[in-house]
């Protein structure tokens, strides 16, 4: 159970723990294989429509019309700066892990606490030297801090 009371569910492919409701849509949005929907831009082709809508909006629209109120940033969607101004300038951290008492500003801080804390899996693999890893970023860090040749 996590904070709010809410039965928390296993990810069948990945450690996500999540709501009945919301792991069918993180199932659908992360594990499926099929993207039905296609831009007619560009040869880009998605899972949902709503990313299809911010791929539209993100990638081909002109300008960035919209600024946030607290710094210099301009945005091409309302969306966008809605979602800056969350993660940068909100001190709010009202999401919980539902498996030890760390606290995030959204959503997906608690998704990437959770595969990078509480994974068991570690199926990021090293083919220089088998070290495996939790997340890709660990693994593309150990590459370069490790393997690099232009390490300092």
């Amino acid at each position: 159970m996590n904070t709010q009371g809410n039965r928390l569910f296993t990810c069948k492919y990945c450690p996500t723990l999540a709501s009945r409701s919301y792991l069918r849509r993180h199932i659908r949005q992360v594990h499926a294989t099929e993207r039905p929907y296609a831009c007619t831009l560009c040869p880009a082709k998605f899972k949902t429509d709503f990313n299809l809508k911010k791929h539209v909006q993100g990638v081909h629209a002109t300008g960035r019309s919209f600024s946030c109120p607290w710094c210099p940033a301009t945005f091409k969607t309302s969306n966008t700066v809605n979602a800056h101004t969350k993660g940068v300038h909100a001190t709010e951290r009202s999401f919980s892990c539902a498996l030890c008492p760390a606290t995030f500003k959204n959503r997906n801080g608690v998704y990437a606490h959770n595969r990078s804390v509480h994974a068991i899996d570690r199926s990021f693999i090293c083919t220089i030297c088998s070290a495996a890893f939790k997340t890709n970023s660990a693994l593309k860090r150990h590459i370069q801090q490790v393997h690099s040749a232009n390490r300092p």
